[in-house]
């Protein structure tokens, strides 16, 4: 093999390559690169087992194909910008050279290496934007590979309406988007963090989407991902989802978001409150009021009002979230009015973004004594002053 192609595009296929993550592992093909020739494309293929990475770069070379390490190529074509030359030296290795310079990276026999799957032929969909839909779910799946289905994200096509859904069984977060007509119905679940990394890809451009068997392949020129979906049922996500919501709030997102970061470092495992971090509570009253609570201290460590506009009634009570559930999804909605949705204290919460094709539900943590639904609690000092 003797082809010559612009360090700068090569760079460019080995960064898209990363969405199939080379992770540190004694199979050493996961962390080697393919690089095959049909005479018109120079064709570079990565896997870490579950996913195989294609990127086609259009370039005239004899057939061959050959195995060397990827990081090594890549770090070489980052740094250069003019063309590289690759060429199998015969006595294994390959031989990349360009004006001032040539280095040999150790090459092996493809014959190991994984080929992506053949899968079957399944159901083909065209699709615009999907990269913004998973962006605004997948914060929800859990984070932890041995949960299965849940560390997914979930794609269901009824035939006119695709619904990506992630949830870790704490909080759940679904964003939809309208189907071509004629768009056979189908649901799969891919794991979390490889299409988390295809997202920037998947964004703007309309992407082709092909679900067949165990796998799912997104497509569009000059890439190609093949991804294993975890098998199993999603559960059923939709009678999760609460309807009776008598009291709801509406709230300036960003302004709520500044709330939360102002209190995030009382939030965390800190020196202080290593042995229970503080709980955040809302009193949704007719002037709603952010409490964060250390219960080992029994305390209020801070208080704010939020500024929000009832649609209903104020519920009157107390609710507990979790401060990390609540300031990753804030952390995804740009702008704009977020209408908290609440029955009970024990109930799940629905958050509904300015956008009516996505919703947010979270469960509610357990409330501290001085705030149960019957108690109306005695406002602890905040200060030495108070």
């Amino acid at each position: 093999m003797r082809v010559q192609v612009e360090a700068s595009v090569l760079a460019q296929a080995i960064k898209f390559l990363a969405v199939a993550r080379h992770p540190k592992t004694s199979t050493h093909t996961l962390n080697h690169l393919l690089i095959t020739s049909d005479g018109s494309h120079l064709r570079l293929v990565a896997t870490d087992g579950v996913c195989w990475a294609e990127y086609r770069i259009p370039v005239a070379a004899e057939p061959s194909q050959l195995v060397t390490f990827r990081h090594l190529l890549g770090s070489l074509a980052t740094e250069l910008s003019e063309p590289l030359t690759l060429s199998w030296d015969g006595a294994g290795r390959l031989r990349c050279s360009f004006t001032n310079g040539e280095y040999y990276l150790p090459a092996m026999d493809s014959s190991d290496f994984p080929l992506p799957p053949v899968g079957e032929q399944g159901v083909e969909v065209e699709i615009k934007g999907l990269g913004e839909l998973v962006r605004k779910v997948a914060f929800a799946a859990a984070t932890n590979p041995h949960e299965g289905l849940f560390h997914g994200i979930h794609l269901n096509s009824n035939g006119s309406v695709l619904e990506v859904v992630a949830t870790d069984t704490y909080r759940m977060a679904i964003a939809r988007t309208p189907l071509p007509d004629g768009t056979p119905p189908f649901k799969t679940t891919i794991p979390a963090p490889t299409l988390k990394s295809l997202a920037p890809y998947i964004s703007d451009s309309e992407v082709t989407v092909r679900v067949g068997g165990s796998f799912v392949t997104f497509s569009s020129y000059p890439w190609q991902v093949t991804i294993t979906a975890y098998s199993g049922s999603f559960p059923d996500y939709h009678r999760i989802i609460p309807t009776n919501l008598p009291y709801q709030l509406q709230v300036d997102s960003l302004q709520l978001q500044k709330v939360l970061r102002r209190t995030a470092s009382f939030t965390t495992a800190s020196k202080i409150y290593v042995t229970s971090p503080p709980r955040l509570i809302f009193h949704l009253d007719h002037h709603p009021l952010v409490i964060l609570y250390h219960s080992a201290e029994g305390l209020e460590i801070a208080t704010e009002p939020l500024s929000g506009r009832w649609l209903t009634d104020p519920a009157g009570f107390y609710i507990a979230i979790q401060h990390r559930f609540l300031i990753e999804f804030l952390s995804t909605v740009k702008a704009g009015d977020i209408t908290i949705g609440v029955s009970d204290p024990t109930k799940a919460i629905l958050l509904q973004p300015p956008d009516p094709t996505w919703l947010y539900v979270v469960m509610p943590m357990v409330l501290p004594a001085p705030y149960e639904l019957s108690a109306k609690p005695q406002r602890q000092p905040t200060g030495q002053n108070d």
